[in-house]
């Protein structure tokens, strides 16, 4: 579904962003950590709004080091966050508590607005604020088609980095029940200034339009990672809208890139945003006794060897 989609997205890109690019919008202090499922960790007064979440990493973190990962942290309070993640099936799963807490922890995540962004009424918001931005807005593109969907997607581990591909026979297998193929786009804004995210300038123009193309291509290679570097995303345009006539570049902060993104996804009688690995299918057969009532089942599983 869209909204996994664009939470996987989120979540990976978090990762790349943090690790790979140095970019941390904002952190937050860790005091302590429950045995619960899910772990409730302590950050007192961290000022999330109730209703929004945080897409970030906890490390630090000593006792309780099941707490230390990528997170889905959904702020319960004015001082705690609970712990999620999602399978690759956009399925949540809740973190488990395991040990006591010692001491320390931190909570970074790497956009100031703590994720990338769903929906046409986040860019009403002043882009001026905070950097980087990235803003999902699902859009017209091709609709679906009945040819069906061509394998699965590979084993997408969201709280792990790098993600996990998967093997050969996993990206190629197929996916059942099915119905059809859909092609969800979206138009991708991306708002980035001032840094250079390791690529030195000599201009500050200069920084700004490389560290927003930088953020394009960070968000591109974590595509490449959920759809197992498989032809399931393409950016269909781009555009640098700051650039335009009339886009008060004046008074702009940094740059604006924009693309036409359209991926692939199987239409499923229960929606998941990508393929299953495991259990794939049940054939239902007539009863092999005469006068026996009860159907035969037999279960279909994929296995990663031979």
């Amino acid at each position: 579904m869209i909204g996994a989609l664009v939470a996987l997205t989120s979540l990976n890109l978090t990762a790349v962003l943090i690790n790979d690019y140095g970019v941390i919008g904002k952190t937050f202090p860790i005091t302590n950590a429950t045995v619960t499922t899910p772990i409730v960790v302590t950050s007192p007064n961290h000022n999330v709004p109730l209703g929004r979440v945080v897409h970030g990493i906890v490390s630090g973190v000593t006792g309780t080091v099941e707490a230390n990962g990528l997170w889905i942290l959904t702020p319960l309070d004015a001082n705690t966050f609970s712990l999620t993640t999602l399978t690759a099936q956009g399925i949540v799963v809740d973190s488990v508590g395991v040990n006591a807490y010692i001491s320390g922890g931190l909570i970074q995540c790497a956009f100031p607005e703590y994720s990338i962004l769903l929906g046409r009424r986040n860019l009403q918001l002043a882009a001026a604020v905070s950097s980087p931005r990235i803003v999902f807005i699902p859009t017209s593109g091709r609709a679906w088609d009945f040819e069906p969907y061509g394998g699965a997607a590979p084993s997408i581990v969201a709280a792990e980095y790098p993600a996990v591909r998967g093997s050969l026979e996993q990206q190629s297998m197929t996916l059942q029940p099915q119905l059809a193929t859909e092609f969800p786009t979206f138009e991708v804004w991306i708002h980035g200034c001032a840094t250079d995210y390791g690529a030195a300038a000599p201009d500050p123009d200069y920084k700004d339009f490389d560290a927003v193309q930088a953020l394009a291509f960070a968000l591109y290679s974590v595509l490449f990672d959920e759809t197992g570097g498989l032809p399931r995303a393409k950016v269909l345009r781009e555009d640098w809208p700051s650039q335009k006539s009339n886009s008060g570049t004046m008074t702009q902060r940094g740059q604006v890139w924009m693309g036409i993104i359209e991926f692939q996804a199987p239409v499923a009688k229960i929606p998941k945003q990508f393929a299953p690995i495991g259990v794939i299918g049940e054939i239902t057969v007539e009863p092999i006794n005469p006068g026996s009532t009860d159907p035969i089942v037999i279960t279909i599983e994929q296995h990663d060897g031979p």
